[in-house]
């Protein structure tokens, strides 16, 4: 008669279940996480950003006019899982967790300046990373100035 643990050992597991179990467990390739630094340019400067991550559900915010995202009581704001605001007092880079849903992640910062509201990453204040499929890292790495949001990571 067989063990317990060698009826269920990982060897024996078809490798598409092991696939599975490894999704299931949050080893499944997707974006985890984005690391958002402000650059010097930020410096003396108030710059608010946040992290919208896009489902099915809400993929209206790729194509969003940032201009009317910042204005206050906005609808579409209230779905950013973090608002980060860079100023004198904080200019530490900042790590935020990526839902497992979300298919791409949106991020969005208020620069001083005046800007043309623009479709998806066309617009310099925000950036749109995948979150699914193939070739996507588990992180990125984004820079925000005051002219723009950059996505730095290799």
């Amino acid at each position: 008669m067989k063990s317990f643990t060698s009826l269920f050992s990982i060897s024996s597991l078809p490798l598409t279940s092991l696939a599975f179990v490894l999704f299931l467990t949050g080893c499944a390739p997707g974006l985890k996480t984005v690391r958002i630094k402000p650059d010097s340019s930020v410096v003396g400067a108030s710059v608010q950003v946040d992290v919208v991550p896009i489902t099915a559900a809400n993929q209206s915010v790729v194509d969003y006019p940032v201009s009317r995202y910042w204005l206050p009581g906005d609808p579409i704001r209230n779905s950013a899982i973090k608002k980060i605001k860079f100023d004198q007092l904080g200019l530490q880079t900042q790590t935020v967790s990526i839902p497992a849903g979300a298919l791409s992640v949106a991020i969005i910062a208020d620069l001083p300046g005046l800007f043309n509201d623009a479709p998806g990453s066309g617009d310099p204040r925000r950036k749109i990373l995948p979150a699914k499929g193939k070739g996507v890292l588990s992180s990125a790495d984004v820079v925000v100035s005051r002219s723009s949001v950059q996505v730095v990571t290799p």
